[in-house]
């Protein structure tokens, strides 16, 4: 066990040499049996460790002898011990939440907190394989996406598990060898909890029809899980190409590129520009991506949708809006004054409009490779075209430009219809401008005049955000 161990923590890059982990320890067999073998490591791995225990008041009496218990092993160990308690019933009862998740909410919010106190980039957790078969299994019951059949991940952020390869009966005869105490959880045998019922009725009723069951589930939900990484990180490439603006707590996408991806596809990209806002996707269902996809395909109107954890989903005209806090995202009321803001090289915060713009020159060799970039907020321009100082401003009456490809100018206005920007909408897109007029149109169109061409020498990317 001690060699799988190792493989495993090597297999997934778990830990680098002068880490120091924070290792959870309940007192319980899987916690006591992690805890003693990262600690027979740690001269090999070249890790330091740290002992975290959180008494939860939940249990009493046992849940204090549970604390005396992992000092004790702390001390004999001679490690650092980060020991508190909190109030998980009452925590529980404010927010609503059951007891399992007020306990699991509270437990890793103290160690991170627990960590950063001893100095430990990783936190070691004591899930084995059964317990990634029973969330497997859970998810199932429950109802899930692929994301929840990959069970629990090896590696999430700073959180290791580098037992996960091992069965519950590995442990427990590993514990049996090495004669280590450890402590009985009675909860662990209640029925009323559902993982429990998973744990002592399903499984032993599924190894009955076919041995070795857990085994078989337990790789299938490792090669879900690569399934479901890699759909992750298709969807968010695929996110950063719909973005038409991102400010603090809102994205702004275009209706028109969603609607052409894939319907799958679409669900994934709104569940990464969710946990963009929120940064988790806690409570976010099925029923709530399937209402926002139907709302975004409605031909015509506008529609708003309220989200767990306090986004709004708003639809309006050819763009779509998620935004962060109880209202609904804040309306693109058009300012009360014409801005005109200099632009300049490098880097250009104007909090005032609410975006940041930068400005890099660019090598003639990389000029005809960056012209076809199609990120909406970025434009590289010919910067021998270029009259006088740059600016950005808002829209006034009157304004004409020539778009990309036309041959005769259009109005601004115009534009705007044929994009079927709100109304409300248009004072707010900044337009980078010279002493001669318009030369890009912020997430919309560049001007033909300033487009690079074969004798171009110089260029100028702009990105905005």
């Amino acid at each position: 066990m001690r060699t799988k161990v190792r493989q495993t923590i090597e297999d997934h890059r778990m830990l680098s040499p002068g880490e120091r982990v924070l290792v959870a320890v309940s007192g319980g067999v899987d916690s006591i049996v992690l805890l003693h073998l990262l600690h027979e490591l740690q001269g090999e791995l070249g890790i330091s460790l740290a002992v975290g225990h959180l008494d939860h008041r939940i249990r009493g009496e046992e849940a204090r002898a549970d604390a005396e218990f992992v000092a004790k092993e702390a001390e004999k160990l001679k490690l650092p011990l980060v020991l508190e308690e909190s109030d998980v019933p009452r925590y529980a009862e404010e927010r609503g939440l059951s007891l399992e998740e007020a306990a699991r909410e509270v437990r890793y919010q103290f160690l991170e907190e627990a960590a950063e106190k001893v100095g430990a980039a990783k936190i070691a957790l004591g899930h084995h394989r059964d317990d990634l078969v029973e969330t497997l299994l859970l998810n199932l019951i429950r109802g899930t996406g692929l994301s929840g059949l990959r069970g629990i991940a090896p590696v999430r952020g700073k959180f290791i598990r580098p037992l996960i390869g091992c069965s519950r009966e590995e442990i427990i005869a590993f514990a049996r060898e090495r004669g280590l105490e450890y402590r009985q959880d009675r909860t662990n045998l209640e029925q009323r909890f559902l993982r429990n019922r998973v744990r002592m009725e399903l499984l032993p009723l599924l190894e009955g029809y076919r041995p070795g069951v857990a085994a078989r589930l337990a790789r299938t939900a490792r090669m879900l899980g690569e399934a479901a990484d890699y759909l992750e990180e298709l969807a968010r490439g695929r996110l950063a190409k719909l973005v038409l603006a991102q400010r603090e707590g809102e994205l702004v996408l275009d209706r028109g590129k969603f609607l052409r991806e894939e319907p799958f596809l679409q669900s994934l990209i709104l569940r990464e520009a969710v946990r963009s806002l929120r940064g988790s996707l806690r409570d976010l269902g099925f029923e709530h991506l399937q209402k926002m996809r139907e709302l975004s395909a409605r031909k015509e109107g506008e529609a708003e949708f309220h989200l767990p954890g306090e986004i709004c989903f708003l639809r309006r005209g050819e763009r779509l809006i998620l935004g962060k806090g109880r209202a609904k995202p804040r309306r693109a009321e058009p300012p009360a004054y014409a801005f005109e803001l200099p632009l300049r090289l490098g880097e250009n915060l104007f909090n005032e409009i609410g975006w940041r713009f930068t400005l890099e020159e660019v090598e003639p060799a990389r000029v005809r490779a960056l012209e076809f970039d199609r990120d909406p907020l970025k434009a590289v321009i010919n910067r021998d075209r270029i009259d006088g100082p740059l600016s950005v401003r808002n829209w006034r009456p009157g304004d004409r430009f020539r778009p990309l490809g036309m041959e005769g100018t259009k109005k601004l206005q115009d534009l705007f219809i044929d994009e079927k920007v709100p109304r409300e909408e248009r004072s707010r897109i900044p337009l980078v401008c010279d002493r001669q007029g318009i030369i890009w149109v912020v997430g919309l169109r560049l001007s033909d005049d300033y487009k690079v061409r074969e004798e171009t020498e110089r260029a100028l990317r702009i990105t905005a955000r």
